[in-house]
């Protein structure tokens, strides 16, 4: 039967995409209402942009399907150029810059010109005061070629005089020319090449490197448009989409997304053509981020003063908004039963035989509608969220199905039949716990009795008597109220889980192990016990090993058989350290069931009662001798060692309560006759310690 509903849906997984629609006819929320509002915002004649239009309401609820449908509207338009700009994608300090440069390279800007323009050089001249150490070194050079010039003038000269007396009148007449230009000469080159003047200033060139701010991308963007709007002459306007602002990682970045779009409404771009931003975000989670900026943190006692904080930084951040948009769309969440007809819409769309499914459902006493309440609980509001536990529940349905219908036990991933798909609303309870609360499922994979032992606690407000949850996990979301009267309850921090759970509290029971439900997977063993294998390791946490006898229907003629230590076996080794003691009294329970073929059992048994003192607490004459009988070969030497450090340790005389001292001196003669008979079954000498115990006085320690 199994094998039959598996074909009927694993031959088709449904699953949902959560992709924004674009055509009306897909519209379950009357999208296209809102759609035709912003497109008639964008276009009306009567608003001269630029300015801001607000698309506004919680994650999920359409922003982004409104988008798309006035986005295809405008398209279709000459007068209308659109820009879609994710600010997650370019999330970071340089979120105007990004936002610029986009812009940029919508209105058919090209990298390439961005690189050129941005990788020249500027190269200019400036004069500066000589410095003080400069300055001394210029006066010397200037006084050294001054020198210079004087001592050549004087060689030219004194060389001249001395050759006149060896000339006539006309070599004189015919050289003193001559001499006079080469005088000349020498006295133009030891000016070009000498400096005779004192600087007082200094010429330096100065490199600056090309500028990559968003104020130079502003200059680039406005010469940029003036192309554009040149070659496409018939656009005045320009329509900017900007989505996930809200998504952005940290609060300072949202507000620098937002001064960005603050900032561009500055630029000054041709009277003819202006830009018009429509922001889809969630106007809570930006407030929230402006009132965090600068947030000081209050000490316990001041809660007042900060409360009143919060209240003024939540008034200024709404002003703020309210200077960022000009025209606000609000899109309110979905009403709750909107939700239930979208969902089950959903489920006929994507499950191939939904008459069957629901027909499958019939048979395990629930119905669709039960399904869609458990799944789509009030606080789902927006369709994103609904697919998302929709897509959850399917995928664990079909593998379920899949996995039911294995043919041999034995095989890999598989589970007993029906055991998940027989509790449907479990499994859609489940669904909804990892998707919307994955901090408590998480934890529940970890500790599947965690959900029951919380709903107790609601239930009750008082801590369960016993319980086998980790402490650690408990104390994660259960807080204890007041010193003589406790009360226990969910802590406060987890208020929409502890809303949710209230709608589950006196419901339904859910099945003894969630396990299954939660791994979507068993050991062939637990496959064939079923449900009977967790009761199985309720019972071992307990310490019933009666519970155990009576599960498996042992006695004196039917013992543990090899399959049923094994589950056992690997209960106990997966249970934590704390819960370990009770395991070990219930598998000492069933000691005379064992047998030599399954006496396995009993060696992580006897490493723990060898290493943990306390557990030597659970042992007496009686089940410490069978445990001697029935341990592996290997084991036997570990199980002395316990009986000595068990049962023979020194009795001291002082004992004040004789009764103790009595049955502490007959537990110590009956251990030594135990580890006697053992010697003398096994023909060996036993061990030098234990003898000399034998040889001296059993009362006191080296006392007659």
């Amino acid at each position: 039967m199994a094998k039959k509903k598996s074909e009927t849906l694993i031959s088709n997984i449904p699953l949902l995409l959560d992709v924004p629609i674009t055509k009306e006819q897909s519209d379950e929320f009357g999208h296209r209402h809102y759609a035709q509002l912003l497109f008639e915002l964008i276009m009306n004649d009567n608003y001269k942009p630029p300015y801001n239009i607000g698309l506004l309401g919680k994650w999920g609820v359409g922003k982004s399907s409104i988008k798309e449908m006035c986005r295809k509207n405008l398209n279709d338009r000459e007068d209308t150029h659109c820009i879609n700009f994710n600010a997650w994608k370019y999330g970071g300090d340089g979120i105007k810059r990004a936002l610029l440069k986009h812009v940029y390279l919508e209105l058919e800007g090209t990298d390439e010109e961005i690189r050129d323009e941005f990788s020249r050089q500027i190269t200019k001249q400036i004069l500066e005061l000589t410095k003080k150490n400069e300055l001394l070194k210029n006066i010397w050079n200037v006084i050294g070629n001054w020198l210079q010039i004087f001592a050549i003038l004087y060689i030219l000269f004194f060389g001249y005089k001395h050759l006149i007396p060896f000339m006539g009148e006309l070599g004189q007449i015919l050289t003193i020319v001559p001499f006079a230009i080469l005088a000349g000469f020498v006295i133009k080159e030891l000016l070009k090449s000498n400096n005779l003047l004192l600087p007082l200033f200094q010429n330096i060139t100065k490199v600056d490197m090309p500028s990559t701010t968003a104020e130079a991308y502003e200059e680039f963007l406005k010469k940029q448009v003036e192309i554009f709007k040149n070659k496409h002459k018939k656009v005045t306007k320009i329509a900017v989409f900007v989505d996930d602002l809200d998504r952005l990682p940290t609060a300072s970045e949202m507000i620098q997304g937002m001064n960005a779009i603050r900032a561009f409404m500055d630029l000054e771009l041709p009277k003819n053509i202006g830009v018009i931003f429509v922001l889809s975000c969630c106007e809570y989670k930006i407030a929230e981020a402006l009132t965090s900026i600068d947030l000081e943190q209050s000490e316990e006692d001041d809660k007042q003063k900060k409360k009143t904080q919060v209240i003024n930084r939540k008034v200024e951040a709404k002003r703020f908004l309210d200077k960022i948009f000009q025209f606000r769309i609000d899109v309110p969440p979905f009403p709750y039963q909107d939700m239930i007809s979208y969902t089950k819409t959903l489920l006929q769309q994507q499950i191939p035989d939904f008459n069957k499914f629901q027909n499958d459902l019939k048979e395990r006493k629930t119905n669709i509608e039960n399904l869609l309440c458990r799944l789509i609980h009030p606080k789902v509001q927006d369709p994103r969220q609904a697919i998302q536990i929709v897509n959850a529940f399917l995928q664990s349905w079909n593998i379920a199905l899949q996995r039911e219908g294995l043919d041999s036990n034995q095989s890999a991933g598989g589970l007993s039949s029906g055991i998940v798909t027989n509790h449907p609303l479990t499994l859609a309870t489940l669904s909804v716990l990892k998707v919307d609360f994955p901090y408590f499922y998480k934890e529940l994979l970890n500790e599947p009795g965690l959900l029951n032992f919380v709903l107790k606690v609601k239930k009750t407000c008082k801590m369960p008597l016993s319980t086998h949850i980790d402490e650690k996990i408990v104390s994660n979301f259960i807080e204890i109220i007041g010193f003589d009267d406790k009360v226990a309850k969910l802590r406060e921090e987890y208020y929409e889980l502890d809303q949710y759970l209230n709608i589950l509290n006196n419901k339904f029971e859910f099945p003894p192990s969630l396990k299954p439900f939660l791994l979507l997977n068993q050991d062939p063993l637990s496959r064939k016990l079923g449900e009977d294998a967790h009761e199985i390791e309720q019972a071992l946490l307990y310490g019933d090993a009666n519970k155990i006898k009576k599960i498996l229907g042992l006695n004196e003629e039917t013992l543990l058989s090899k399959e049923h230590s094994e589950l056992i076996k690997n209960v106990y080794e997966s249970i934590y350290d704390a819960q370990r003691k009770n395991a070990t009294k219930a598998i000492l329970g069933l000691i005379d069931c064992i047998t030599y073929e399954t006496n396995f059992l009993l060696d992580s048994i006897i490493d723990n009662l060898l290493s943990e003192n306390e557990y030597k607490e659970l042992l007496n004459i009686e089940n410490v001798k069978k445990l001697l009988e029935k341990a592996d070969e290997g084991y036997s030497t570990k199980v002395l060692t316990i009986i000595d450090e068990t049962f023979m340790q020194p009795i001291s005389t002082d004992e004040e309560d004789k009764e103790h001292f009595e049955g502490k001196r007959q537990n110590f003669i009956a251990a030594a006759n135990i580890k006697l008979q053992y010697y003398k079954e096994n023909d060996t000498k036993g061990d030098e310690e234990f003898f000399k115990w034998i040889i001296n006085p059993i009362i006191g320690k080296g006392e007659e």
